[in-house]
């Protein structure tokens, strides 16, 4: 299956694809052309309905398929991806806009790296059980939730769609061994290997409860649906069972909304906007459903309004350097991007003097060219609202030292399709200083390629500046003084703190925000215990 065969997609419901049960569809754009490339189902609650059935009938049989059988598979997945990345990274670019290197190098290349990541997880997972001498003996396992309810964004749309795909399926399950005699609760931790039965279970009737699976719907943006369509045939081939994962294509309007609110799915993780992230977990309460969300403040997007620490005593070249990436990289749609830059006063023009060049210097254009750094935004709505932004930084007294604009065809000199990149959403690296720490650019998110800069004289008011914000999810501080960092880094009120580097992630670590950039965390263990139910089993002696 090619980018270029695609036209009309379908839904994929137990390993078919289906159109949409009332045959409406949405136009999807390219973004850097701004004309139709694909059309998506509009799906609805019957769409979800069907998938959901698949989902609950897959369950039983994945739930208890043998840990290193659905190791194989994610696998699988992901040698297919890794074979097939040039095709995706296309697909990719054309749905969302970024340069295809960086799809290439960061968005596919990540996508199989989950499922690598998590067919490992499975085989060294590990849980708890605890013997009373002569009493009785304890042990907790991990069981699967069922039918997930996965809701993926449009930034880095099949990134993060695989970051909820791969434990959603994959789940993890070992047992940790304590012998304990009553009065002493101290007594050591032994681990069993997780393909280790116990002798306690020799005489249990029934498999062994070492293996754990979920089954899912997926609800992808529909902004950027082609590479979680490619995903589907991927899966087929890799030999996942149909129905383990379905994929409804559609609006959160009509179909999110179906599959967050059905009483038969118990689970739901969703990345987006902070308003649709409220409206989730207020149909998802009365139902006391699992909810996981990463969330930004506008309501096609996920993220927050990350700060950039940057002290005096930092590594000048490398900040600049990393800092053109935290701020401009993916036209600046990552939910991590640094937006808010916080420079020590007494290098603050040595910083700007630096940074603005450099900024200015960024290639916007073609995202099929290697030497393109920025693509267009995702739509023409996207691209009006950061524009809105940045008209009023000047209302507001701000100074824009470069960008500021929508590119026209004079900006691509270079370009022999100029004309018609001048009709894609294409803005401008925009850096703008002089506002107030309180102005509306500089508190909420425009989650596009505009930063502010804001100076700062001492350790705690940078601190106070950054949590500063109603977002905390990510945060970067620069300096060479270990102790002033640690300080920061626990004071400051983020879910992930980056010291002297930027989008350095290890998996095994929870993942997710503060305050109105989310509830619960993933990544690792974290994902292990959101997509499972907790169980505690006493055996008396």
């Amino acid at each position: 299956m090619t980018t270029e065969a695609i036209s009309n997609l379908k839904n994929f419901i137990n390993g078919q694809y289906l159109p949409p049960t009332q045959g409406k569809h949405i136009d999807s754009f390219n973004p850097a052309k701004a004309e139709v490339h694909a059309r998506i189902p509009d799906s609805t609650a019957e769409d979800v309905e069907m998938a959901i059935v698949a989902a609950e009938r897959a369950f039983q049989h994945w739930s208890e398929t043998k840990r290193e059988a659905r190791a194989a598979i994610l696998n699988k997945i992901a040698e297919i991806i890794e074979r097939r990345i040039e095709e995706f990274a296309q697909a990719e670019s054309n749905d969302q806009g970024k340069p295809v290197w960086y799809a290439r190098a960061v968005d596919i290349t990540r996508s199989a790296y989950n499922f690598r990541f998590f067919a490992g997880q499975i085989l060294y997972s590990h849980e708890q059980l605890n013997k009373i001498d002569g009493v009785a003996t304890n042990y907790s396992l991990r069981q699967p939730v069922g039918v997930a309810g996965l809701i993926s964004p449009w930034n880095l749309s099949l990134y993060l769609l695989t970051w909820k795909i791969a434990p959603c399926i994959a789940c993890m399950f070992a047992i940790i061994f304590r012998p304990l005699r009553l009065g002493d609760p101290t007594s050591e931790l032994t681990t069993i290997p997780i393909f280790t039965n116990p002798d306690i279970f020799a005489s249990q009737p029934g498999p062994y409860p070492n293996t754990v699976g979920n089954t899912c719907v997926c609800k992808p943006s529909e902004f950027t649906s082609l590479t979680a369509y490619l995903l589907c045939s991927v899966l087929k081939e890799a030999g996942l069972p149909d129905g383990v994962v379905n994929m409804v294509f559609g609006t959160g309007a009509n179909a999110g909304q179906a599959l967050v609110e059905h009483p038969r799915v118990p689970l739901i993780s969703f990345t987006g906007g902070t308003v649709t992230g409220r409206k989730i977990n207020q149909t998802c309460a009365p139902m006391f459903k699992k909810v996981s969300l990463e969330m930004g403040e506008w309501s096609e997007e996920c993220g927050g309004k990350n700060a950039n620490i940057i002290f005096d005593d930092c590594d000048l070249e490398k900040v600049i350097e990393t800092s053109i990436r935290s701020s401009f990289w993916n036209q600046g749609e990552i939910c991590l991007c640094g937006s808010r830059i916080y420079v020590q006063r007494s290098i603050y023009d040595r910083f700007l003097e630096a940074f603005v060049p450099k900024a200015r210097a960024l290639v916007v254009g073609d995202p099929s060219h290697a030497e393109t750094h920025l693509g267009p935004l995702i739509s023409e709505d996207h691209m009006h609202k950061v524009l809105g932004y940045i008209k009023m930084a000047e209302e507001e007294g701000g100074k824009v030292h470069c960008g500021g604009g929508r590119m026209t065809k004079d900006d691509f000199i270079d370009d022999e399709h100029a004309e018609t990149r001048e009709r894609g959403y294409f803005v401008a690296p925009t850096v703008i200083t002089d506002l107030s720490a309180s102005s509306r650019v500089m508190q909420e998110e425009i989650f596009g390629p505009v930063v502010t800069v804001y100076p700062f004289d001492t350790e705690d008011e940078a601190v106070v500046l950054a949590n500063n914000s109603p977002y905390g999810l990510a945060c970067c501080v620069w300096t060479e003084n270990g102790r002033r960092a640690r300080r920061c880094a626990e004071r400051i009120k983020a879910g992930y703190v980056w010291v002297n580097c930027w989008m350095v992630r290890d998996l095994t670590m929870p993942f997710g925000g503060m305050k109105q950039s989310g509830l619960g965390r993933e990544g690792g263990e974290f994902s292990r215990e959101f997509f499972t139910e907790a169980k505690t089993i006493c055996l008396a002696d």
